[in-house]
């Protein structure tokens, strides 16, 4: 069975790409760039940022083993849709765009996997996009909250990568409401805050089930 693991490790295992390293806050390119290709997060974590309402905006925070790029690359105009910067000091795997092309040729079931978890991130970004115009933000963070609960998984116990700041960003909204919201939730016992940026979520089930 192809998976996004094998495809990620079959990537990270061919010596011909090469590996470049980041600083945290440095862009790998920027909106309207032309696609010369995708990259795979081999460290760290990327955070991809969009024009809304003339203000940028996080809509995406690609973690460890994430393609990025794809949406791009499918594109007619053939140019980067967003911008991507290192949240972390990161590594990351660059795939020229005709290499890209030759492995999904080579391998046709690679191809419809990433075509799955593609239109997986395109639906929460839309969704995202969308809630900025008619919801307040709570809703947004709920929604943001339940995408990730989701996105790993079955596991029961969660303990999320991610900052008060990283989720204020994606949601719109300060890093002061976005706590304080937190803490509301945390009071109910929907989640669990240990310390400011160390939000834990013991039942994903329940999670869910509250919001979901």
């Amino acid at each position: 069975m192809i998976t996004m693991k094998s495809i990620t490790e079959t990537i990270s295992n061919m010596d011909s790409f090469e590996t470049i390293e980041y600083k945290k806050g440095e862009r790998l390119f920027e909106i309207d760039n032309e696609v010369n290709g995708v990259y795979l997060i081999k460290e760290g974590r990327i955070k991809l940022l969009h024009l809304f309402r003339k203000k940028t905006q996080a809509i995406w925070i690609a973690e460890q083993s994430e393609l990025i790029g794809i949406t791009s690359y499918f594109s007619k105009d053939h140019r980067f849709q967003f911008s991507a910067e290192a949240l972390d000091n990161s590594k990351v795997v660059f795939v020229p765009e005709k290499e890209f092309k030759n492995l999904l040729e080579s391998k046709p079931n690679f191809y419809q996997e990433i075509i799955n978890k593609l239109c997986l991130r395109i639906a929460f970004v839309e969704q995202l996009i969308f809630s900025f115009s008619i919801s307040n933000t709570k809703k947004r963070l709920v929604e943001i909250l339940l995408f990730y609960v989701k996105r790993h998984g079955s596991e029961k116990y969660l303990k999320l990568p991610y900052s008060i700041l990283d989720i204020a960003e994606m949601a719109g909204s300060t890093p002061e409401y976005i706590l304080k919201l937190l803490k509301d939730f945390h009071t109910k016992k929907i989640i669990r805050l240990n310390g400011k940026d160390n939000l834990v979520i013991d039942d994903t089930g329940k999670f869910i089930n509250s919001f979901g």
